[in-house]
């Protein structure tokens, strides 16, 4: 009657800014009015907005918190062979009851534990199937939910580079049109100075068959001049023609391969700016050929129970710790099955000392660009080396999350284009940077980038 009255306050006086604990809700009473009540109360906390925390060993509730979208499920790991909880906080997944294995391992005769599991194989459903069950499609999803943002990432990098390729060949344009204006000026410059000398000529005295000659000859070297200036540009736009071509052949190509390049890895982009492409028939040949191997991260069945797991660790000669959804035990490993390959193994950590660029001042000099220690508009890394640049570029980024500094460029030049892919690689990683760039024809074009960061 105290548990109820406690639930009976917390109901009257709950609101919006409230917090309510309720530890072992719907306990103390018959399990399925228990149950009834507590799900009636919840409810109504819901409705109110409070942020409510309930323990419960009750499967009717599990349930309720597995299908209410206001509620989510959580559990604490349990260790099998210590019989502890190991205390690692599982989102999303509700907890297993593990009294039969504690009352096995703790001496109850083998004969009682037999009867118990038959015992609750004839009630109306088996909680724990059910949780195991949600258990594997939580992993499913969480799994599709990955290989969709790989896909969103791989179309983005795809979109910008191809947004790169149509501003180098808008730049190209730009060039071609100042180059052609120079043409032409020169070109109308020398023609009127020799009009002007013909004129002279003319004026001065009478019109002698000699002088005639002149203004014919003059007339059909002008003719021949255009024509060739002509001929000149018509060259010069079927090679801009052939470009965008090009271009667009590249970026339907994209369009109908579904496998797409990996991105380069930070440590390659500082090594080299051309990166081999490695063919994909190539490349999953050898993960073909691979074969599977009990180590960290393999994914594996038990023989026995036909339980998906994930290796952890080689505890002695023959004895692997398998994680099996929130319940993890060491397992012989004659008794397993190896079916998958580990994941994310190899992985790249990337950090850098802020304190230590007063001592790296001698090597890279051109780290007084940064006036107070702030950073800047405009990021000049022309002429310098790919590793030296790089050092430059992190670190204006990590100034400029320290100062919440929104936008600025980098100037790194075409050159080889080394310096201009180790910058866009690295730009691709850093996780602040939300958005970069070309910079248009008239504002430096590709030996420029503009880089947006997030606030």
């Amino acid at each position: 009657s105290g548990h109820m009255k406690n639930i009976a306050t917390a109901l009257k006086g709950a609101g919006k800014k409230s917090l309510v604990l309720l530890d072992e809700l719907g306990s103390g009473t018959d399990p399925q009015e228990g149950s009834a009540i507590a799900m009636a109360a919840l409810d109504e906390l819901i409705e109110k907005g409070s942020f409510v925390l309930v323990t419960t060993h009750h499967g009717i509730l599990k349930n309720y918190g597995y299908t209410h979208p206001a509620c989510i499920n959580a559990s604490v790991e349990f260790d099998g062979n210590t019989l502890r909880p190991t205390y690692r906080l599982m989102m999303g997944i509700p907890g297993e009851s593990h009294a039969l294995d504690i009352a096995k391992r703790s001496g109850l005769p083998y004969a009682i534990v037999e009867k118990a599991k038959n015992y609750i194989a004839t009630e109306q459903a088996d909680i724990s199937s059910l949780i195991k069950g949600l258990n594997q499609k939580h992993s499913e999803l969480d799994k599709m939910l990955r290989e969709y943002q790989k896909k969103d990432e791989e179309i983005e990098e795809r979109i910008l580079r191809n947004k790169q390729h149509e501003i180098n060949i808008r730049q190209r344009e730009h060039d071609l049109k100042v180059m052609e204006n120079k043409k032409e000026s020169h070109f109308l410059y020398e023609t009127r100075k020799k009009l002007e000398n013909l004129v002279r000529t003319l004026k001065e005295g009478e019109i002698t068959r000699e002088k005639t000659l002149e203004v014919k000859g003059f007339i059909s070297n002008l003719a021949e001049s255009v024509e060739k200036h002509e001929k000149n540009l018509d060259a010069e736009e079927r090679n801009l023609e052939q470009d965008a071509e090009k271009l667009q052949a590249k970026v339907n190509s994209h369009k109908s391969n579904k496998k797409t390049k990996k991105r380069t890895k930070l440590a390659d982009a500082l090594l080299t700016a051309t990166p081999m492409e490695v063919p994909e028939n190539f490349k999953k040949k050898q993960q073909d050929s691979v074969p599977l191997k009990f180590e960290p991260g393999a994914k594996v069945i038990a023989k026995s129970s036909k339980m998906e797991g994930t290796l952890l660790r080689e505890e002695k000669k023959g004895m692997w710790s398998v994680q099996f959804g929130s319940l993890k035990m060491t397992v012989k490993e004659k008794d397993l099955k190896l079916v998958g390959a580990p994941e994310n193994v190899m992985t790249a950590d990337v950090s850098y000392d802020l304190v230590s660029d007063r001592e790296n001042k001698n090597n890279f000099v051109q780290y007084d660009v940064f006036p107070d220690n702030k950073p800047v508009f405009e990021l000049r890394l022309l002429g310098m080396r790919c590793d030296e640049g790089i050092r430059l570029l992190e670190r204006q980024l990590d100034l400029c999350v320290i100062h919440n500094f929104r936008e600025f460029s980098v100037i790194h030049g075409k050159g080889t284009g080394a310096l201009q892919q180790a910058v866009q690689d690295y730009l691709s990683h850093y996780p602040g940077v939300t958005e970069f760039q070309f910079a248009p024809p008239e504002d430096g074009g590709s030996g420029k980038t503009y880089v947006k960061m997030q606030l």
